[in-house]
């Protein structure tokens, strides 16, 4: 009994030594970046106006506000870059196999022929693209909170009361107390996505419409789709036959075969 309680002593005491490592190893890696980040707005905060806009500028952001705004977005997009730079690295490791599949996983075309390289390449252009379709979605949520919060700003304190009732918020004491709150919630909801959504069809299917039909079948064709729908031919067929009338009881008869 002795022996089985000191070795789960030993077992108790190894657990706490380990705990204790990898809680010191957490805490350095943890100054570390604080050192590095601490070591990068330093350099950031050394150069001009002009520089700042123009590293700024050159990621397609746009290069306006005071030079600690600046600071703020070139140090993302150090951060940004650094991610990218261990993204990289990370997928150059991998087995070619296992690359693939991440390729595959991202559907792009290159995922069963392409060379190491070029996969990496491609996923880390994939994962950009990706990147900059969230950044744009969320600018545009900003957007429409914004119009949402310029609408609500014309109503009275009383109908935001009402507002925040409804929502079960809890409507504070002032206007802009209200307003922030509807705004809030809904940024936290799915009312501002969903209108979102709608205007970027909106405006896509507006972008189509001005298309020339031959530039708009060849991207069908390359993207695989089959523009002969029948149920579209049937009901097409079936309005004109309701203003105009059948032409033909019957559909006219085969050509015969000419046997020689």
């Amino acid at each position: 009994r002795a022996s089985a309680a000191a070795g789960v002593g030993d077992g108790v005491v190894e657990a706490l030594l380990a705990n204790e490592a990898s809680r010191k190893r957490e805490a350095e890696r943890k100054k570390a970046e604080e050192e590095a980040a601490a070591g990068t707005r330093k350099e950031l905060r050394g150069m001009t106006l002009d520089q700042l806009k123009s590293l700024v500028s050159s990621k397609g952001l746009e290069a306006a506000g005071k030079k600690e705004e600046l600071i703020e977005v070139a140090f993302k997009i150090r951060l940004q870059d650094e991610a990218v730079a261990a993204r990289r690295d990370e997928l150059r490791r991998m087995a070619i196999d296992d690359l693939r599949d991440v390729a595959k996983g991202c559907k792009l075309a290159a995922a069963a022929t392409g060379k190491k390289d070029a996969l990496v390449d491609a996923v880390l252009a994939h994962e950009a693209k990706a990147r900059e379709d969230t950044r744009a979605f969320d600018a545009k949520v900003e957007e429409v909170l914004a119009q949402w919060a310029a609408e609500l700003e014309e109503k009275s304190g009383a109908e935001l009361k009402d507002i925040c009732a409804g929502k079960g918020l809890r409507p504070g004491v002032s206007k802009e107390d209200r307003v922030r709150a509807i705004v809030q919630n809904w940024r936290a909801g799915r009312a501002v996505d969903a209108a979102v959504i709608e205007s970027r069809r909106a405006a896509r299917t507006a972008e189509l419409a001005l298309a020339a039909l031959d530039d708009l079948l060849a991207v069908c064709k390359g993207l695989g789709i089959d523009t002969v729908v029948k149920e579209v031919m049937v009901g097409r067929l079936l309005a004109h036959e309701e203003e105009h009338g059948r032409a033909e009881d019957e559909a006219p008869a085969a050509a015969p075969v000419v046997r020689k």
